[in-house]
């Protein structure tokens, strides 16, 4: 018979905790959340003014699962016989909120999965669960593994929105009013209105990164209108006349110095507009670049959603701001990208969402920026030298095509040298880029210790192993597979970059680019761009840059 760890707390609790089940601490207690992970909750909630002691706290299971196992690798009878006991459980407590703690709970609760993008979120529970109301987070044991950036998330965010949550069970989420499908006069009015407002929001949808298809726009953070320039993906909204008037009333609103802009990932919206010969002026608040001065941690700034993310580096999209700075539940699976099956509408509900999520998070983070002694550094480090990088960007540096492709010519002579050298020191043929094909070749044919990723804990060879055992060994097949590796990022990075027609490389520079205030740099949407720090200190690669 398994150990069972029953439920402890308020039995009358307005929040109920459910994380997945008792590790051995646990067990050896008779309590759930008294090891590790435990301390870190009490943690969190001290931190919030939240006493253990007002709330109920249980998991999935009772009982212990495998280490490293899932609830959902429990037969189907053992979980629903776990989950009558949890929804008894709750029927007699009636709590208003639940608090969901790592994927199992979220999943089984709600029928979601990914915690990393749901965490933060209010949702409603599904099935046995349905109408109860619940807030996902992450578990702490998770921070307990080192995740601590995410300790004062837990606390400040989720569990004190459960917190302020738990006074009522109804849910009730932002009311937010996308004004789509729109009539010319509609647009006109609505620009208008803007142009007499302090500050405006402002979010662009693209077709490829190329054509803009729906311009949002918006000076209340429940209110945007979409300006749809296109329809079913390819067709014109407005007749050319209104669309040419439309762009130029557009063009008067983004260039009025008088209005505070605000948009995240701003560089995107400017450059895009710059194409089109509209200059939008008085950055105010870039979102993405004030997050990044507020919570540095949590990576470089990246705006791009891609699915699964490292929470160790989780960037500072709008899909994280949002999680932490409103109530709208996560929503960029919902319309990022127009599909046939998407169709219009849900595509510029999306489109005016932006919009409306950036203005309200946005004021919210300027308050914090201010409180904290931030928006000095902010506005200094940032948005003083937004426009500066930008204009790096679009006049892009000129390159040296003729040395360029003789460097690339020299280069390619040499790997050539370097891979017939490798095949009569290894014996065949050696893909340098294949991981298995190296630990092969370090850690069976070699005989070296095996080095493990610190992370991971799993075998790694990297540029940092290889170049080691090169030097410890004095390997000479090591020595040639790092040159090989190096020539050929040489190649990719710089001699085989598209060029603008007059020869130009257009780079990306990304003000917060790291966990830090390092700028990074990468491909621009002009078309071209390369990361800048691969460029190595010696050799031809940095001659290849015309001085201005």
């Amino acid at each position: 018979m398994p150990p069972i760890v029953k439920a402890t707390g308020n039995p009358h609790a307005k929040i109920v905790l459910i994380g997945m089940a008792p590790a051995s601490e646990e067990v050896a207690a008779g309590k759930p959340f008294v090891g590790a992970a435990g301390r870190v909750l009490n943690n969190a909630l001290h931190q919030i003014g939240l006493p253990r002691e007002d709330i109920w706290i249980t998991n999935l299971s009772e009982s212990p699962l495998v280490k490293d196992s899932s609830f959902f690798d429990l037969s189907l009878v053992e979980r629903e016989a776990h989950l009558l006991r949890l929804e008894r459980e709750l029927q007699q407590i009636k709590p208003n909120i639940l608090v969901l703690l790592g994927n199992d709970p979220l999943q089984a609760v709600t029928g979601r999965t990914s915690i990393t993008k749901w965490r933060g979120s209010i949702l409603r529970g599904a099935g046995r669960f349905d109408g109860i109301k619940c807030v996902a987070a992450f578990h702490p044991a998770f921070i307990v593994r080192g995740m601590y950036k995410w300790l004062p998330i837990l606390a400040h965010v989720d569990l004190k929105r459960a917190f302020e949550e738990s006074e009522y069970p109804d849910i009730r989420l932002p009311e937010r009013t996308a004004l789509i499908r729109p009539s010319y006069s509609q647009v006109c009015e609505y620009i208008d209105e803007c142009s007499k407002k302090e500050y405006l929001s402002f979010d662009i949808e693209t077709v490829g990164h190329r054509e803009i298809s729906c311009v949002g726009i918006g000076h209340n953070p429940n209110e945007a209108l979409c300006i749809p320039f296109t329809r079913g993906g390819i067709y014109n909204y407005f007749t050319l006349e209104e669309e040419a008037d439309i762009w130029t009333r557009l063009a008067t609103l983004l260039q009025n110095p008088a209005i505070k802009k605000v948009a995240q990932n701003a560089a995107f919206e400017w450059l895009h507009f710059w194409r089109r010969h509209i200059f939008p002026t008085n950055l105010w608040i870039d979102t993405m670049l004030l997050h990044h001065c507020l919570y540095p941690n949590f990576g470089g700034t990246e705006d791009l959603w891609r699915g699964k993310r490292d929470p160790d580096n989780p960037g500072h999209g709008l899909a994280f701001i949002n999680s932490q700075y409103t109530k709208t539940p996560y929503y960029k699976d919902d319309g990022r990208k127009w599909t046939p099956d998407l169709g219009d509408d849900r595509f510029w509900e999306y489109n005016c969402k932006d919009v409306m999520v950036t203005l309200d998070a946005g004021l919210q983070m300027e308050r914090e920026a201010r409180e904290c002694g931030q928006w000095d550094v902010y506005i200094h480090r940032y948005v003083r030298t937004f426009e500066r990088s930008l204009r790096m960007e679009w006049y892009g540096t000129p390159i040296d095509v003729l040395l360029r492709d003789a460097a690339k010519r020299q280069l390619d002579s040499r790997l050539d040298e370097i891979r017939i050298r490798l095949r009569e020191v290894l014996g065949y043929e050696i893909n340098v880029n294949s991981s298995k094909q190296m630990q092969n070749l370090l850690y069976k044919t070699k005989g070296y210790q095996v080095k493990t990723n610190v992370k991971t804990k799993k075998p790694t060879v990297d540029k940092t192993v290889l170049a080691y055992y090169a030097e410890k060994k004095q390997d000479e097949s090591l020595q040639l597979i790092l040159e090989e590796r190096q020539i050929k990022d040489l190649i990719a990075d710089i001699l085989e970059q598209k060029l603008s027609e007059d020869n130009h490389i257009h780079t990306h520079y990304k003000l917060g680019g790291t966990s830090g205030p390092r700028w990074s740099s990468g491909r621009s949407i002009l078309g071209s761009g390369t990361n800048l720090q691969n460029l190595p200190r010696k050799g031809i690669a940095r001659r290849l840059f015309i001085a201005g």
